[in-house]
């Protein structure tokens, strides 16, 4: 289908460097040919680096598997990357269920049962490798996340906007998101065992106090995540406009949370990530599309309180 989109996101949250790997079958608003993307952000000198590999295949026999760059096998996932001015071999290891709506979906369209999808196989895992990029060796040590996003149902047609954090502690991985349908609901989940992200980081000193200065876009994640980050603590790694001509823009930013340093605290923040999405149509406004609202608000109050975890199958 033209406008189908697919990815898996991985992110490893080290004390001293920040990795993401993106598997794209397409972008975010579908199209383009298959693709890795890997980035980088060494959190005590602030370098950072990014590249972009094409992709022949991205499955094999229904598992992940990039041009053998990225394999997933029935305990781990393994990441060997060569690229220029990059060298990346990386083993990530569950530790934690996979987690995520109900039958994994976000949403449905009733009139034609197009639907948006979300999986976290990994919510919380153990990553060890090695990097080389750019001159620098480093080991990597610590937390893993994957998740696979797709749908039938375009994104320009599905959402207004999102905002979506996973950040790693030593116990485990902090994950929340909030999806804003077009017909106007507002979708909410975390694993967070309280039911709250602002909660569950309320001793974490990368929560902040509100800041009215904060530009626009950490606004808009602040507002619907429910949870304001310091912002001294954040570093824009990525911002993006996203493009299908007479179809959408989906103007994208992604900021990278440090670790923190204090390593008395058993509690600490070891990293993660914080995004969010405004999505824009260009073309005539489309015919109300009738999303499916019980199924989503069902899933907006099993998964806040941390009770639902996805299916294998």
């Amino acid at each position: 289908m033209p406008d189908a989109f697919e990815w898996w996101y991985l992110q490893v949250a080290d004390p001293e460097t920040l990795l993401t790997v993106t598997v794209h079958r397409t972008d975010l608003l579908g199209g383009s040919t298959p693709y890795l993307s890997v980035s980088l952000l060494d959190t005590t000198t602030a370098r950072s680096g990014s590249w972009r590999i094409p992709l022949a295949a991205v499955l094999r026999d229904d598992t992940l598997w990039a041009d053998a760059m990225v394999v997933q096998t029935a305990t781990d996932y393994r990441i060997s990357v060569r690229a220029e001015g990059l060298e990346l071999r990386l083993t990530v290891y569950p530790q934690s269920s996979p987690w995520g709506p109900p039958q994994r979906r976000l949403f449905v369209e009733q009139a034609t049962g197009r639907s948006n999808n979300w999986h976290v196989p990994v919510p919380h895992g153990r990553a060890t490798g090695e990097v080389r990029w750019r001159g620098r060796a480093a080991r990597l040590e610590g937390g893993a996340y994957l998740d696979h996003n797709w749908g039938e149902l375009p994104l320009h047609e599905g959402l207004t906007a999102w905002a979506w954090t996973a950040i790693a502690r030593p116990g485990g991985t902090t994950v929340a998101a909030t999806v804003c349908v077009r017909d106007g609901e507002r979708i909410q989940l975390t694993n967070a065992a309280s039911g709250s992200l602002a909660a569950e980081l309320n001793t974490s000193s990368v929560t902040g106090s509100p800041n009215p200065a904060a530009d626009s876009r950490l606004q808009t994640a602040a507002q619907l995540l429910g949870w304001s980050p310091d912002s001294s603590r954040l570093r824009l790694v990525k911002q993006q406009l996203y493009r299908r001509p007479r179809l959408a823009e989906l103007n994208y930013t992604r900021w990278a949370i440090i670790a923190d340093r204090d390593r008395r605290n058993p509690d600490r923040v070891l990293g993660g990530f914080l995004e969010t999405a405004i999505v824009t149509p260009l073309g005539p406004p489309a015919v109300p599309s009738a999303v499916s609202s019980a199924a989503a608000s069902g899933v907006a109050s099993r998964v806040a309180s941390g009770l639902v975890q996805a299916p294998d199958g």
